[in-house]
């Protein structure tokens, strides 16, 4: 968790000139409180996992990382182009407006994806449903990058 703080405060310094970070410095330690707050959380589910074996060790893990990708969603619409963190694909990569759209979709898609994984964790349903609400999280915005993309540089007829 140190480890993680020290790369959070140095991550900053280095970043390329058109990627940096202070534009929004306070987003940026908003993501590494919640990062490291849930390193600790899963840390300590493993130790109670260890130490009770009748703990649903699986489903604690799950429902972390719910909550994990519902906290970041919460900040995904924040954050600016930068070279470290968010949905970096070829297409928001090359495009203010697409990285912007993109993570405006993100946030509403990861916060409700995090949600509803979190809801199936603690109704104890299958684990491949939370999966499927966590993957479906990140793929929408993926898909939507693409499309987005491509319908800004499509040729006008």
């Amino acid at each position: 968790m140190l480890l993680q703080m020290v790369l959070f405060a140095l991550l900053p310094r280095i970043a390329p000139r058109r990627f940096e970070i202070a534009p929004f410095m306070e987003t940026w330690l908003d993501l590494m409180v919640i990062l490291v707050g849930m390193t600790g959380y899963f840390f300590a589910m493993i130790l109670i996992g260890v130490l009770h074996a009748s703990f649903a060790l699986e489903r604690a893990l799950f429902g972390g990382v719910a909550l994990l990708i519902a906290l970041v969603g919460n900040l995904m619409g924040k954050i600016r182009r930068n070279f470290f963190f968010g949905i970096r694909t070829p297409w928001t990569l090359a495009s203010e407006t697409v990285w912007n759209a993109t993570h405006r979709v993100a946030a509403r898609s990861m916060v409700a994806g995090g949600v509803v994984g979190l809801i199936i964790a603690m109704l104890d349903a299958s684990l491949w449903l939370v999966s499927l609400a966590l993957v479906s999280a990140f793929a929408v915005p993926v898909v939507y990058s693409f499309f987005r993309y491509r319908g800004e540089k499509a040729p006008e007829r």
